[in-house]
């Protein structure tokens, strides 16, 4: 609210009551905060420059794997600055964090394919192909109950590099792996996670797809 009044100075003085907590919520929103300062159209160019600097400065400071979400938040806020070098610097600081997780994990292949759109939003496409055949393998080592979601958001990831039918196959498969859970409920779920990922990536249904979700919907039932 300072910032959209003009009160620059006085926003990021405000936000520097969160520097170095280390509880994971607050440093995020340390970090989200001077993203979205420095996202302000009415501020000046030496402005959002040093809030986006202050934003990059607080991604490293958030503890554990989170920190990789961050670094992905700041390089999305250097790229639409047109600071495209210091979004490379930030993904390739992101992908130090992802890439050692262990593949049961289930946010790697997520961070994975955020990874993967990062690279391709910057013209990247080998980078972001290179991500995403290692997001489907942190996928096929996902715990089943989380296989479907993890499945649509490689998906998504492909539908970024406007890979078409690599898309809707994964978009299957995650279908076809929500319909073999034995219980209703994390089933239902599991469809309801990848038809997000599908709208998220403004992926129409076409008519097998929904033929898929009419045979899984009637399927519904004990035990629940």
């Amino acid at each position: 609210a300072h910032a959209v009044r003009g009160e620059f100075d006085v926003a990021m003085a405000t936000l520097e009551e969160l520097a170095g907590h280390t509880d994971i919520y607050l440093s995020w929103w340390y970090v989200a905060g001077h993203v979205d300062i420095a996202r302000l159209d009415s501020l000046s160019e030496e402005q959002k420059r040093l809030a986006a600097d202050a934003a990059r400065g607080a991604a490293r400071e958030v503890p554990g794997w989170k920190r990789a979400e961050a670094l992905f938040l700041v390089a999305d806020l250097y790229r639409e600055l047109d600071r495209k070098k210091d979004s490379r610097a930030m993904l390739r600081e992101a992908e130090q964090i992802v890439e050692p997780l262990p593949n049961d994990l289930a946010m790697k292949a997520p961070m994975l394919s955020a990874l993967s759109r990062g690279w391709a939003r910057l013209g990247r496409k080998k980078d972001a192909e290179r991500v995403l055949a290692a997001a489907e393998l942190a996928a096929a080592g996902a715990r089943k109950l989380d296989r479907p979601a993890v499945l649509a958001y490689v998906a998504s990831g492909y539908a970024e590099l406007h890979d078409h039918d690599r898309t809707m196959k994964l978009y299957e498969d995650a279908l076809s792996t929500a319909e073999k859970l034995t219980n209703s409920r994390p089933r239902a779920l599991a469809v309801v996670n990848v038809c997000r990922a599908m709208g998220r990536s403004k992926i129409a249904l076409d008519d097998p797809t929904l033929a898929h979700l009419d045979v899984i919907y009637a399927g519904l039932g004990d035990p629940w």
